[in-house]
């Protein structure tokens, strides 16, 4: 199966979890493209040629895939985290650390689920993988499932592969709703 592998590539931590899925994805027998591996390399102060150039790309990757994987959080340097303050009914005051979707990874999840809900042929699945459990409701329904461990991603690449829609949105109850939260 072709698997275009979505995330950040921002830091050695992000990097490590790109290298390790498509490691993964890899030694499951699937064909990976990643931005991070087989992408052009453009810097923060490319010209417009070269900036379209990545983008069209990598769109027209996320066309070639049967599946998106797309990590969804990465680890943040503590200068960089961000704690949301939160209040129980009680009143308890609770500071939980939130991570955010890389901009790039959203805009390559939402693409695709237009490209879905459009009703372009073939469906390609969007499979997130996160570490962290709070995501917004919008990340999280676009995809047809998160994962959190690589036994997860083995299990659900062989009902993608399979095209077994009914143990997808099984899988998406479970994985999608169950020990992750939305805030």
């Amino acid at each position: 199966m072709k698997c275009y592998l979505a995330g950040p590539f921002f830091n050695k931590e992000s990097k490590a979890i790109v290298q390790m899925l498509m490691d993964k994805l890899e030694s499951f027998g699937h064909e990976v493209w990643a931005p991070m591996r087989d992408g052009i390399t453009c810097s923060k102060d490319a010209d417009r040629e070269m900036r379209q150039k990545v983008f069209n790309l990598d769109r027209e990757q996320l066309h070639w895939a049967d599946c998106i994987v797309a990590l969804l959080d990465y680890p943040l340097p503590p200068y960089e985290r961000l704690l949301l303050r939160t209040r129980d009914p009680e009143g308890k005051i609770d500071l939980i650390d939130v991570s955010f979707p890389d901009s790039g990874t959203v805009l390559e999840i939402g693409y695709v689920n237009g490209l879905n809900e459009a009703g372009k042929d073939p469906y390609r699945y969007i499979i997130g993988w996160a570490m962290t459990s709070r995501f917004n409701l919008m990340v999280s329904e676009a995809c047809d499932c998160i994962v959190s461990n690589i036994a997860q991603l083995e299990r659900v690449m062989q009902f993608v592969e399979a095209k077994d829609g009914d143990a997808l949105l099984l899988l998406k109850t479970q994985y999608g709703k169950g020990d992750l939260q939305e805030f």
